[in-house]
């Protein structure tokens, strides 16, 4: 089995959203998605991509019928419940839950572009990559995107133990990025 990530299905009609980073190094082509009952469809092709916003929609074809999408929510909310559903190290499907503890926006690219995201407290992994933020509605409100380790001050040229770890930001894309690039 080759890299597994995570992605949700943005539209019926076969429209998928994942994480752009997902799409580093391959071509659509050698990229398949697979359903929760098992079915598996090549992707046809990127409709529309966001790198600095790391989110992209792919294309599949459901074979003339249609798949069951989520909604997007609103907004996010800080302090807001959620669950994210992903598929961690290959182990498919994991179910974990905490909450939208800081919502910000950053600079991005030349201009005066900028992009909003949140950070959640709801475990997850490698593999996650594109997985569904869900508030308590079942509503998308982020998608999961990157971790990075707050490291205690170490020993200067020495590694950080594993003790050294303070703490870790789980980032997430956020609502209003994705429905930019649905409306582009």
């Amino acid at each position: 089995m080759g890299a597994v990530s995570t992605g949700w299905v943005v539209d019926p009609r076969g429209r998928i959203m994942t994480n752009h980073h997902v799409l580093e190094d391959k071509e659509a082509d050698e990229l398949g998605v697979m359903t929760f009952d098992g079915r598996v469809f090549p992707v046809r092709g990127v409709l529309a991509a966001d790198l600095e916003g790391d989110a992209v929609i792919l294309e599949i074809d459901p074979g003339g019928g249609e798949l069951p999408a989520l909604a997007l929510a609103e907004t996010a909310r800080t302090g807001e419940a959620i669950r994210v559903i992903g598929h961690p190290d290959g182990r498919f499907y994991s179910l974990s839950e905490g909450i939208v503890s800081r919502v910000f926006t950053e600079k991005v690219g030349e201009g005066n572009a900028r992009r909003t995201w949140l950070t959640v407290t709801a475990d997850y992994g490698a593999g996650s990559s594109g997985a569904p933020v869900l508030n308590s509605s079942g509503k998308v409100v982020g998608m999961v995107s990157s971790t990075a380790a707050l490291l205690a001050d170490s020993e200067e040229g020495k590694e950080p133990a594993a003790e050294d770890e303070q703490m870790v930001f789980r980032d997430c894309v956020s609502v209003e990025t994705m429905r930019l690039l649905i409306a582009d």
